[in-house]
């Protein structure tokens, strides 16, 4: 899934639960059964050569909507903090298994090298490339699901 996805069912869990520590942890699940669920991620999008510029633009719009969908929800009247700590749960498989600036460097760790096999293995489902159509779809019923949740 991608982080919007991510961010808005984690949010949508700490928005309801009253300890930071439980938002934190109910989130940070909540990534693992999201991406049980097949999808495709930004590197089924990438071809041989490299990453093309609309895999970089759709990345882009994921993080810029993302960012924009937390700081409305921090700045709302009804603000619950554990709505930020299910949002930083959800993101933080993601944050930890996949960014190549540490990557290469986590994955040999013990405790996040096993947990990164649990990752891969819990997503070892993924759509064909050609059911791009069908990976947007679930990921936007996910989303609007889980802004039908948050209060506001």
């Amino acid at each position: 899934m991608v982080a919007t996805t991510h961010l808005v069912v984690g949010s949508a869990i700490g928005s309801h639960v009253d300890a930071p520590w439980l938002a934190f942890v109910l989130g940070f699940a909540s990534h693992h059964l999201l991406d049980a669920v097949p999808h495709l991620d930004y590197g089924d999008i990438c071809n041989k050569k490299g990453v093309p510029f609309t895999t970089w633009l759709y990345i882009g719009i994921d993080f810029t909507i993302s960012l924009v969908l937390l700081i409305f929800f921090m700045t709302t009247p009804n603000h619950h903090p554990e709505l930020m700590w299910g949002a930083l749960g959800s993101l933080l498989p993601d944050i930890i298994d996949n960014n190549p600036l540490w990557l290469h460097y986590t994955r040999r760790w013990p405790v996040l090298k096993q947990h990164w096999q649990v990752h891969e293995f819990v997503q070892r489902y993924e759509l064909k490339p050609n059911l791009k159509w069908l990976n947007i779809i679930l990921q936007l019923v996910f989303i609007v699901t889980a802004l039908a949740f948050i209060p506001y």
